[in-house]
C-alpha cells in the first residue's frame, strides 16, 4: 500500500526512535560536511560528494548507498 511505504520512508528518514524507526537524520551515523567557500545556497558541487567520500572509512565502501533530494538530480551531471 502506497500510504504505508510513504510513512515507513518518513520514519527511515525522520523518525526517533520512540514507537518507530529510528531515522536516518536522526541516528549518530549521520555525517554531514559543510558546504564550499563560495558554494550557492541550495546547491551541489562535486566537490561536495568528494568531501563526503573522504569522510567514509575504506571499508564502508563497498557497501556504500547515497539517498539525494530529487530536486538535485538536475545538478548532478555538472
Amino acid at each position: 500500500n502506497d500510504e504505508f511505504a510513504y510513512a515507513l520512508d518518513g520514519e527511515i528518514y525522520e523518525g526517533t526512535g520512540v514507537g518507530q524507526c529510528l531515522g536516518i537524520q536522526k541516528s549518530r551515523a549521520l555525517v554531514t560536511v559543510p558546504k564550499v567557500g563560495g558554494q550557492a545556497a541550495g546547491t551541489v558541487v562535486a566537490q561536495n560528494f568528494i568531501d563526503m567520500l573522504a569522510r567514509v572509512p575504506v571499508r564502508f565502501r563497498k557497501g556504500l548507498a547515497w539517498y539525494i533530494n530529487q530536486e538535485l538530480e538536475t545538478q548532478l551531471p555538472g
